[in-house]
């Protein structure tokens, strides 16, 4: 005669529990997964705005250099006597401002970068002639470029003497 052992579904619970580990360790590596994405996402957006930042920053630099004579800095075309109240950091502070753009080369950015120059005042500066006691005048320029790429906004500043 057979003794029928009752079943009390230990494997079935025990199977069960596993899966439902399991299922949530693949949800957490998937979550972490995504966000590395969208990270090197944004490092990408960031490091493209500042090397077209950059690329600006520059073309203003070259254009102190080579041309000769400097135009008049009426505060248009991208050319400005400096202001202590100007701002740069805010999107309307930059859209109410003539600014410089110019065709680059890295055509993976959202948007064309633009820089402009602000004239600073003149410097009188002591002992960089070869005599000594007299001032040599120096004019500096503050060139500040701005670059837009998806969430990632560059704004650079260089001081050029001239």
């Amino acid at each position: 005669m057979m003794i029928q052992k009752k079943q009390s579904g230990v494997v079935l619970i025990s199977s069960l529990l596993l899966i439902i580990i399991l299922t949530l360790l693949v949800f957490s590596a998937a979550q972490d997964t995504i966000l590395q994405n969208k990270m090197s996402g944004n490092l990408r957006e960031r490091d493209l705005a500042f090397q077209s930042a950059e690329t600006a920053l520059l073309t203003g630099e070259k254009y102190l250099q080579k041309t000769e004579p400097l135009p008049v800095f009426n505060n248009s075309s991208g050319k400005y006597t400096f202001s202590k109240t100007r701002g740069f950091a805010q999107e309307s502070e930059w859209s109410s401002l003539t600014t410089i753009q110019y065709d680059h080369s890295l055509h993976q950015v959202q948007s064309i970068p633009k820089y402009l120059i602000e004239k600073i005042s003149l410097i009188d500066t002591i002992g960089e002639s070869l005599d000594a006691s007299t001032p040599v005048e120096s004019n500096y320029y503050r060139i500040t470029s701005r670059s837009v790429n998806g969430d990632a906004t560059v704004i650079l500043q260089s001081v050029y003497r001239r």
